[in-house]
């Protein structure tokens, strides 16, 4: 019997700068923030499709009705470093304000900022 541990997971507080917003009017696909689709194509242009799914990328929360706009992402802890060389090298660059190992903390950082 083998025994499987669950990944360490990341949670990355992201503010998405406006030029993305108005950049990006035309989309196809409605489901996903624009945002979250330039990083996947840029962590996959950077590092490969099969990095991009040990990444596990996922949006846990998308703030897009308030002036501020802030995504938190969840990743794997193995892939943080990858994941952060992305964000940079996106183009309009996206802005990390915070890394935690919790959501808790995450969100009650937020409530501190705003």
């Amino acid at each position: 019997m083998v025994l499987r541990r669950k990944d360490k997971r990341r949670y990355l507080l992201l503010y998405v700068n406006d030029e993305i917003t108005t950049h990006f009017q035309d989309t196809n696909n409605r489901d996903k923030h624009e945002s979250i689709t330039i990083l996947r194509k840029r962590f996959s242009e950077l590092f490969g499709t099969i990095e991009l799914e040990k990444a596990r990328i996922k949006v846990i929360f998308e703030n897009n009705l308030s002036s501020p706009h802030f995504l938190i992402l969840k990743c794997n802890l193995e892939s943080i470093d990858n994941m952060l060389c992305a964000i940079a090298f996106t183009s309009p660059p996206l802005t990390t304000i915070r890394l935690s190992g919790t959501i808790k903390k995450l969100t009650s950082s937020i409530a501190i900022e705003i």
